[in-house]
């Protein structure tokens, strides 16, 4: 029987098509030492029709994948796994370029292409891309055993799980903290809010929404992201107590590890999380080539 190689090319993924690409990333990560899970979700995309998930098979058997996230419409970032076994023989070059055509039909000139330090071909890669490293960021974990958590409370401080009519306020706190547009603040909060495996936290203090915190609990640890704090309220204790109760929180709820990226030039957030109980446990880079 002549082996039958296909791409297949998608924009969500079913339940089996998850667990494969699962599978795959957790022999390689194994492989290579390596900490990355995929986010196997399009929600934040701006393009809910473009295609994100390209997957390689040979016959039935799945041998690569890479995904698209795209939540702006310039930059896209992309992520890419190919099995040990199968790697120098072309694998990740073609879901490279059937994933750059289908980037290029949405517009988009630049790829971030995401990988780790621990990869040691990662520097092979970028050269064959002429990619530019342009960022870092730190995959912390948290020590369930540290008593660390936060020695200064703020009192009155109330942590719950958001309300639809905390939406407004959200998005108000998102675009202020991030500096961000008011679109891509009120995807991340409403997609946060109404995606059956995420969490999505609101922060009150005095009776107004100081603060706010999504996790991710799809995959295989817990993922804390967009936290923050509204500027006026910043440096007060806010973000250290807010963490405090959403862990606690999220340890009634499963026993997946709980981890946080964060980039390595914020020294604020850095102090926050390694003060809080977390420890670095890998490094991302983002080389940057032009499609």
């Amino acid at each position: 029987l002549e082996d039958k190689m296909e791409i297949k090319s998608l924009s969500k993924l079913n339940s089996n098509e998850k667990t494969s690409i699962e599978q795959l990333v957790f022999i390689c990560n194994t492989f290579d030492k390596s900490k990355n899970i995929l986010f196997l979700s399009n929600e934040f995309n701006a393009y809910d029709n473009m295609n994100c998930f390209f997957l390689y098979y040979d016959n039935d058997d799945l041998l690569g994948v890479l995904s698209v996230y795209a939540d702006t419409k310039n930059i896209a970032e992309i992520s890419a796994y190919v099995l040990p076994s199968e790697r120098q023989k072309g694998i990740f070059n073609k879901l490279y370029k059937t994933a750059c055509q289908e980037l290029k039909k949405f517009n988009y000139d630049f790829v971030h292409f995401k990988t780790e330090e621990r990869f040691l071909h990662r520097q092979e890669i970028a050269n064959k891309l002429n990619a530019i490293l342009v960022d870092t960021e730190y995959l912390m974990e948290y020590d369930k055993f540290n008593n660390l958590l936060s020695s200064k409370k703020v009192t009155d401080l109330i942590t719950r799980k958001a309300l639809k009519e905390d939406f407004p306020a959200l998005i108000y706190v998102q675009v202020q903290a991030f500096e961000e547009s008011y679109d891509l603040s009120e995807t991340y909060v409403k997609q946060s809010f109404y995606d059956e495996d995420t969490y999505l936290y609101t922060t009150i203090l005095d009776g107004e929404v100081v603060g706010t915190c999504s996790v991710d609990i799809s995959g295989a640890n817990n993922l804390i992201f967009g936290l923050c704090v509204i500027p006026s309220h910043q440096h007060q204790g806010i973000g250290s107590q807010m963490l405090k109760n959403i862990i606690n929180d999220i340890l009634k709820t499963n026993e997946k590890p709980i981890t946080i990226c964060v980039e390595s030039e914020n020294k604020t957030a850095l102090r926050l999380y390694s003060s809080s109980g977390f420890n670095i446990i890998s490094q991302y880079e983002y080389y940057q080539t032009k499609i």
